[in-house]
């Protein structure tokens, strides 16, 4: 047992905001914060993974970032290297993919490394509880302590056992071991899901109601994410430390820019 403010004082980082280079995220009171379970949800290619990655790449415009630990069971090291390239460099993809099919990436290899290297890639496909919990531990041994940042990409993906036949209770208890997760490493941890129904083509506003599995309880802050172009809307519909808006009709407009990483709002 534990009075609330030792409590406090052995959680002192809990709470605690992760960087972020988007300013319309910070102007609004809208953070992942360390010690909570966050969720980021959109149809499947509106840019949420690249989203998330540039928000980690740049941590504070450059000043200061936050380790990290990301899962990409969705998504392989091919598409993750060229976005790390466009983020590092500035290059669009197309570039990029040129320099890469001309073996000629020893420059972007070199900027990825300098921009780069306090996020830590797993590419394991439905990794299970058991095996995050291993690779966690592996990497405090390895830099002792743990990852100030932990990506699940995507929820769906977290493998569940005995969950295999019920999609809805096998999302609900992945959130609720990531919540538990974020708890005891004081990590910020983000989980990135689909959204359900009628909003899977990520184009129209996203509701709390459009999170696929209506798994919304668990987490602390919920942004979905509906893009058209190079316009995307970023509706807080969860925010236990601010305001938000479950109908998703309160949104934050960042202009995305996928040829080239950029996201500015």
């Amino acid at each position: 047992m534990q009075s609330l403010t030792q409590a406090l004082r052995r959680n002192a980082a809990s709470g605690e905001p992760i960087m972020s280079p988007v300013q319309a995220f910070n102007e609004n009171g809208v953070h992942f914060r360390k010690g909570q379970l966050s969720m980021i949800v959109a149809g499947p290619g509106s840019g949420k993974s690249y989203l998330i990655q540039a928000i980690l790449h740049h941590g504070d415009r450059g000043r200061a970032v936050n380790s990290c630990l990301y899962f990409s069971a969705d998504t392989g090291p091919d598409v993750i290297y060229k976005r790390a390239a466009c983020l590092a460099t500035g290059y669009t993809s197309s570039a990029v993919e040129d320099m890469m099919a001309n073996h000629n990436t020893e420059s972007i290899d070199q900027a990825i490394h300098q921009t780069e290297s306090h996020i830590t890639w797993n590419f394991t496909p439905n990794p299970s509880e058991q095996y995050v919990i291993d690779e966690l531990k592996a990497y405090e041994g390895t830099y002792g302590h743990f990852p100030e940042v932990i990506v699940m990409d995507n929820l769906k993906d977290l493998y569940i056992e005995g969950m295999e036949a019920d999609e809805f209770r096998s999302l609900e208890e992945a959130c609720i071991f990531l919540k538990n997760l974020a708890k005891l490493t004081g990590s910020a941890v983000l989980a990135l899901h689909h959204a359900g129904g009628a909003f899977e083509d990520g184009t129209a506003i996203i509701p709390l109601s459009g999170v696929r599995g209506k798994v919304s309880k668990t987490p602390a802050v919920i942004l979905t994410l509906a893009r058209s172009g190079s316009d995307m809307k970023a509706s807080v519909v969860k925010n236990r430390n601010g305001r938000a808006d479950q109908s998703g009709k309160w949104w934050l407009p960042i202009h995305a820019d996928l040829e080239r990483g950029k996201f500015e709002g």
